[in-house]
């Protein structure tokens, strides 16, 4: 996969059950991915893969540990990570209702509806002489 850029990040999370444990995972760049902060931040997150037309992936999240299995407490710990790269959406895999690890991915940027081509014109309508077929 060539040279990955690899962060450690450990985040407290919100408060579970067990009250006091954090969350631990890696976030995982594609060497090609820069990163492009958004501001305001909005991502989603899902555990169903987005149609593969729409996106492009950018990295993935390796848990380490993660006390809560919980979509939403998912977004809260790792909304400045998320942002600060860029991402649009967040596709959990879980597993036997645990989140196991996430892929990072960027809405792919839509070409504009083309237009006609500079100087193009429209074709003028037909100045031939209609034909009528008649019997004599």
């Amino acid at each position: 996969m060539g040279a990955v850029m690899k962060k450690n990040f450990a985040l407290w999370a919100l408060a579970v059950a067990a009250g006091g444990c954090h969350a631990e995972y890696n976030v995982v760049l594609l060497p090609t991915t820069q990163e492009s902060p958004r501001d305001p931040c909005a991502f989603e997150v899902v555990d169903k893969f987005p149609d593969a037309g729409t996106v492009d992936e950018v990295g993935r999240l390796e848990v380490e540990f993660w006390p809560s299995h919980k979509l939403g407490d998912l977004k809260e710990a790792i909304k400045n990570d998320v942002c600060r790269i860029g991402v649009d959406v967040v596709v959990a895999e879980v597993q036997d209702g645990r989140i196991n690890d996430a892929i990072l991915y960027r809405l792919r940027a839509m070409p504009p509806p083309s237009a006609p081509h500079a100087g193009a014109t429209t074709p003028p309508a037909s100045t031939a002489p209609s034909i009528k077929n008649s019997a004599d």
